[in-house]
């Protein structure tokens, strides 16, 4: 199961504009583009991590940490080279980081995580620092939305989350953002995803 970027075009009732929602889900990888002129891209970052802390420290100095590091930085470098194109740019995914505190229920209890280490969120920095822009947090600045919860625990119903699924839009993208939301309804449903939708309107 992989992250999976769903485009589809709508219709904004009082303008006319045709309007573009990215939902993530958590799902067979593929994309759906049914908009000319803008670029979308479906990523899922590797975890490389264990849920209890506990278990971390050894998991970290192994290869995986350091595919999963390594792989940022292709990342970040086909980024850079799609801002060339000087398009309405989405990166859509699971990037399996957690950007800030305020993104995951106890950050005490992360921080020696491979979602949550330093070295991962300053990866995930030099992404945004190419110029792109987080979608959620351009028109949110709350903390405690989350965008997975896990399985085990009763993480769902305790509201142990974390928020690792994001939308990174370039400048030209920003432009046109008209909103974005987490919709955890999703979460709570039988045989649910540990993941919920986050999705964004693009509104020219």
């Amino acid at each position: 199961m992989r992250a999976i970027a769903w485009w589809y075009a709508a219709r904004k009732p009082t303008t006319g504009w045709p309007l573009l929602r990215a939902a993530i889900l958590r799902t067979c990888a593929r994309a759906y583009l049914e908009r000319k002129g803008l670029v979308g891209v479906t990523t899922y970052k590797p975890a490389t991590s264990k849920p209890q802390s506990i278990w971390t420290a050894r998991w970290c100095a192994l290869p995986p940490y350091t595919y999963k590091l390594d792989w940022m930085d292709s990342l970040k470098a086909h980024a850079a080279n799609l801002l060339s194109l000087e398009e309405p740019i989405v990166l859509a995914g699971d990037y399996n980081v957690i950007p800030e505190d305020g993104d995951v229920y106890d950050p005490d209890r992360w921080q020696d995580d491979a979602l949550f280490r330093l070295e991962v969120r300053r990866k995930f920095r030099e992404i945004l620092y190419l110029g792109y822009t987080e979608a959620y947090r351009t028109l949110h600045q709350e903390v405690g939305r989350y965008s997975f919860w896990d399985y085990q625990g009763g993480a769902w119903q305790k509201g142990f989350g974390l928020r690792i699924d994001h939308l990174l839009l370039s400048a030209q993208a920003v432009d046109l953002l008209d909103e974005c939301e987490i919709d955890s309804g999703p979460r709570g449903k039988p045989k649910a995803s540990d993941h919920t939708p986050v999705w964004c309107t693009l509104a020219p």
